[in-house]
């Protein structure tokens, strides 16, 4: 006997079925919410849009704060239209929907028509999608300001089309973030109570700021208690932004406040005690002055920087499915970060000069050497002191020319994730080496070679050089290893280190007993390797980097083709300490404009790419409080010990080390970061 079944009852089975598959496959709405401005919730919100997408996922953010939208500008390094002037966005949108709705013609696929993809690089096919607020011309405050929302709900079906366009959001993407405005208003109980599966309060530590996040977190409870879904799919995350520790004391106790008006919004299934120990956005100074994202400007690794905290929320905004961004390339982060209107105005051209190049002490050291033949060198010189300008320069080629091969691979050419065993560095540097340009011919085998996956790396290495005839007693070997500080903070370092000098001991193998090394680094390894006798550096030959003397910046100058007189040599010296990159980018800027610097109008800080030079500096130290608490007790000729934050300091060339005291490095460093750090 067959069943015979309704087909109101088929409707309903088959929209129970597509409910069930929806839930498990869409997207999650998170709404960034704050009572007052200032708490740092777009910031927020376009950091965690890259740090999600980075991890593969689709992301979708929505600026729906109509009265002061802002997201695009954080946004703007990505998108042709930076300005937005012909861009229509959520407002668009709405007016798009009513105008459909009267002439019954609606659209299917609203969405589609006021989405932008973001023009970035993310790993994995992530992709990160955007709905601005509007179009940003004379027309667009009137368009916001006479919207009826009130209307909008009695006439046309406004709670239909929400839940229309919450379906299309979740089926197309993993995530939808949307950025709410301030306060109460018909705009944010939209945002807070009918589109999010979760609202993130972000608040300061003042009292109204806290009060009013929680009154509206209750509120939100409340709307969410009177509807048919179950609030355990819906959650609260309250957020303490913009933390400052230079109060602790008042931190403390704001703290405790907070905790007394929030405590009862989280999740039974969170650690309470944990979520309020480790989960806070600090106060960090440079993020108050442009719009530019923590991803790009932060080292993941490092703890005490705003990209650090921003992971640290992600487990308990993702439901523990992402932790952490996965981090772009060096060399796209500096890409974008000079796409920010706010730094320096010095061209990358400008940046990237040739250095001009004298001939130094530590030049005829390391030419001593080599002619000994297979020779371990270390050459140690802090940002600026002309490490690769040295092992690259044509005067080193030219007196070797005829003596042997040399190639010069770096470390800051190899993808960071590669970092992370011998096999995969190996491989890297091999590729370096099959690119690079030899001083002698090289014959086909070098470029053909490949390497073999199936076989352990110190076999795929000596493959390598034996095969390609690289090496002979008639034409040794030089290989210059630049850039070395980067492993030296990866856990890799002393395997890698100590696989070079396994190779370099290996002195009755035909392969590689004509092979000689110069590694270089900004940064002395013995801080950072605790036993170096396994490694090179307890064989090599060390070469400490010297400023330039006078004598050497006026062959310099005479090079730029410039006449300066010892009272210019000697202004270059108090200013830039002889610091080489400093010297050869101010001679240049002077054999431009043939000018004198002892002229009283003539300011050296006030040179482009010097002043793209130190904002560079600027940017390595900016989160580092214990680096800045050096640097200023340095400035202010403070005695300190000898540690790992020196040698960092050290390795950016900013402090120099004479009979165990410390001095910052130039006059010019000394006035910059004066005013930078010090009240």
């Amino acid at each position: 006997m067959r069943m015979q079944i309704s087909i109101e009852k088929c409707v309903y089975y088959i929209n129970n079925i597509k409910w069930k598959i929806k839930m498990i496959t869409q997207g999650k709405i998170v709404t960034f919410y704050s009572y007052k401005g200032g708490a740092g919730r777009t910031m927020l919100l376009a950091n965690i849009a890259w740090i999600i997408a980075s991890n593969g996922k689709k992301v979708l953010t929505i600026d729906w704060d109509l009265d002061a939208p802002g997201l695009h500008k954080y946004f703007s390094p990505f998108m042709k239209d930076k300005s937005l002037k012909n861009t229509q966005g959520v407002i668009d949108l709405f007016r798009k929907y009513q105008y459909e709705f009267d002439n019954k013609s609606i659209t299917n696929n609203l969405l589609n028509a006021f989405t932008l993809r973001l023009n970035c690089e993310l790993p994995s096919n992530g992709i990160i999608d955007f709905i601005p607020a509007g179009r940003q011309t004379k027309e667009y405050s009137n368009s916001v300001n006479t919207f009826n929302w009130s209307l909008f709900y009695e006439k046309y079906n406004g709670s239909a089309f929400l839940d229309n366009l919450k379906d299309d959001m979740r089926y197309k993407y993993d995530y939808i973030l949307i950025d709410s405005r301030t306060g109460i208003s018909d705009i944010s109980g939209i945002c807070t109570i009918e589109m999010p599966d979760i609202v993130l309060i972000c608040f300061t530590g003042n009292n109204q700021s806290i009060e009013g996040g929680a009154r509206i977190a209750a509120s939100v409870l409340k709307e969410w208690a009177s509807e048919n879904i179950a609030n355990n799919t819906r959650s609260i995350l309250p957020l303490f932004s913009r933390t400052d520790d230079a109060e602790k004391q008042k931190l403390k106790m704001a703290k405790k406040y907070a905790i007394n008006h929030f405590n009862t919004f989280l999740a039974d299934t969170i650690d309470k005690e944990k979520y309020w120990g480790e989960v806070f956005i600090p106060y960090i100074s440079w993020y108050a002055y442009e719009e530019c994202l923590s991803v790009f400007e932060d080292k993941s690794l490092d703890e005490r920087t705003l990209l650090k905290a921003i992971e640290k929320l992600m487990p308990y905004l993702t439901q523990n499915k992402i932790y952490k961004l996965i981090p772009p390339e060096i060399n796209y982060c500096e890409k974008i970060q000079e796409r920010y209107p706010r730094r320096y105005k010095a061209t990358m051209e400008d940046y990237d000069i040739p250095h001009k190049y004298v001939l130094r002490d530590a030049d005829n050291s390391v030419f001593k050497e080599i002619e000994k033949n297979k020779v371990m060198i270390c050459i140690i010189g802090g940002k600026g002191m002309g490490k690769s300008e040295m092992i690259n320069s044509q005067s080193f080629v030219q007196q070797q020319r005829g003596k042997l091969k040399s190639v010069t691979v770096s470390f800051k050419n190899i993808p960071i994730k590669t970092l992370e065993s011998c096999s995969s560095i190996w491989k890297n540097l091999i590729l370096q080496i099959q690119r690079a340009q030899f001083t002698t011919h090289v014959n086909d085998s070098v470029t053909s070679w490949t390497w073999n996956e199936k076989e352990p790396y110190n076999l795929n290495v000596h493959s390598f050089f034996s095969q390609t005839a690289l090496v002979s007693k008639n034409s040794p070997l030089l290989i210059c290893i630049d850039d070395i500080e980067v492993i030296l903070h990866r856990p890799v370092k002393s395997d890698f280190f100590s696989s070079i000098r396994g190779i370099f001991d290996e002195r009755d193998d035909p392969v590689y007993e004509n092979i000689s090394w110069i590694l270089a680094s900004t940064l002395e390894p013995k801080f950072f390797i605790d036993k170096l006798n396994r490694t090179p550096f307890n064989v090599a030959c060390s070469i400490i980097l010297k400023p330039f003397s006078k004598k050497q910046i006026q062959e310099l100058s005479n090079a730029f083709t410039l006449e300066l007189e010892d009272e210019d040599i000697d202004k270059i010296i108090d200013d830039l300490g002889g610091i080489p990159i400093l010297v050869n980018r101010l001679l240049k800027k002077l054999s431009e404009k043939a000018d004198r610097l002892t002229n009283k109008d003539y300011s050296i800080e006030n040179i482009d790419i010097i002043k793209a030079h130190l904002n560079k500096l600027f940017l390595e130290i900016k989160n580092d409080s214990e680096m800045k608490k050096k640097l200023i007790s340095i400035i202010n000729n403070q005695t300190i010990k000898e540690d790992i934050h020196t040698e960092h300091l050290k390795g950016l060339g900013m402090i120099e080390e004479n009979n165990k005291q410390f001095k910052i490095s130039c006059n010019l460093y000394k006035k910059f970061f004066s005013q930078q750090f010090i009240k």
